[in-house]
Protein backbone atom coordinates (compact mmCIF):
# COMPACT_ATOMS: atom_id res chain seq x y z
CA UNK A 1 0.00 0.00 0.00
CA UNK A 2 2.41 1.99 1.10
CA UNK A 3 4.41 1.68 -2.56
CA UNK A 4 1.43 2.63 -3.94
CA UNK A 5 1.29 6.08 -2.22
CA UNK A 6 5.04 7.02 -3.47
CA UNK A 7 4.24 5.16 -7.05
CA UNK A 8 1.56 7.48 -7.58
CA UNK A 9 3.07 10.58 -5.34
CA UNK A 10 1.24 14.19 -5.30
CA UNK A 11 -1.74 13.39 -7.89
CA UNK A 12 -2.75 10.21 -5.71
CA UNK A 13 -3.35 12.75 -2.90
CA UNK A 14 -4.72 15.54 -4.70
CA UNK A 15 -7.55 12.69 -5.74
CA UNK A 16 -7.89 11.45 -2.46
CA UNK A 17 -8.55 15.25 -1.11
CA UNK A 18 -10.85 16.12 -4.02
CA UNK A 19 -12.90 13.48 -3.60
CA UNK A 20 -13.06 13.66 -0.02
CA UNK A 21 -14.01 17.44 -0.29
CA UNK A 22 -16.73 16.71 -2.71
CA UNK A 23 -18.13 13.68 -0.23
CA UNK A 24 -18.14 16.13 2.44
CA UNK A 25 -19.56 19.05 0.35
CA UNK A 26 -22.17 16.81 -1.16
CA UNK A 27 -23.55 15.46 2.13
CA UNK A 28 -23.64 18.86 3.96
CA UNK A 29 -21.13 18.42 6.29
CA UNK A 30 -18.87 21.41 4.78
CA UNK A 31 -21.95 23.76 4.53
CA UNK A 32 -23.42 25.93 6.90
CA UNK A 33 -27.01 25.64 8.42
CA UNK A 34 -29.79 27.74 6.79
CA UNK A 35 -30.72 30.71 8.86
CA UNK A 36 -34.48 31.07 10.11
CA UNK A 37 -37.09 32.51 8.04
CA UNK A 38 -37.99 35.90 9.70
CA UNK A 39 -41.79 35.54 10.78
CA UNK A 40 -42.82 39.17 9.87
CA UNK A 41 -46.31 40.16 11.88
CA UNK A 42 -47.77 42.24 8.86
CA UNK A 43 -46.02 43.20 5.75
CA UNK A 44 -44.24 46.54 5.19
CA UNK A 45 -45.92 49.33 4.09
CA UNK A 46 -45.50 50.88 0.87
CA UNK A 47 -44.43 54.48 0.41
CA UNK A 48 -47.34 56.36 -1.30
CA UNK A 49 -44.47 57.64 -3.78
CA UNK A 50 -44.98 54.23 -4.94
CA UNK A 51 -48.00 53.72 -5.06
CA UNK A 52 -49.10 57.11 -7.50
CA UNK A 53 -48.90 55.62 -10.87
CA UNK A 54 -46.29 57.28 -13.47
CA UNK A 55 -47.86 55.91 -16.88
CA UNK A 56 -48.18 60.06 -17.73
CA UNK A 57 -44.59 60.34 -17.14
CA UNK A 58 -44.07 57.10 -19.11
CA UNK A 59 -45.83 57.96 -22.17
CA UNK A 60 -44.60 61.55 -22.10
CA UNK A 61 -40.90 60.33 -22.14
CA UNK A 62 -41.77 57.03 -25.02
CA UNK A 63 -43.06 59.87 -27.22
CA UNK A 64 -40.35 62.06 -26.63
CA UNK A 65 -37.93 59.16 -27.35
CA UNK A 66 -40.30 58.56 -30.53
CA UNK A 67 -39.50 61.76 -31.99
CA UNK A 68 -36.06 61.81 -31.22
CA UNK A 69 -35.57 58.45 -32.85
CA UNK A 70 -37.69 59.59 -36.28
CA UNK A 71 -35.25 62.95 -36.52
CA UNK A 72 -32.00 60.64 -36.20
CA UNK A 73 -33.41 58.18 -38.56
CA UNK A 74 -34.35 61.09 -40.95
CA UNK A 75 -30.96 62.44 -40.66
CA UNK A 76 -29.30 58.92 -41.40
CA UNK A 77 -31.58 58.67 -44.19
CA UNK A 78 -30.22 62.36 -45.58
CA UNK A 79 -26.55 61.02 -45.44
CA UNK A 80 -26.97 57.85 -47.56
Amino acid sequence: MHRAWLKHGKSAMRHLLVSMTLLATLSGCASRPTPPAVDCPEPPQIPASLKESALADAQALSSEAQSWLNEASSFLSELR
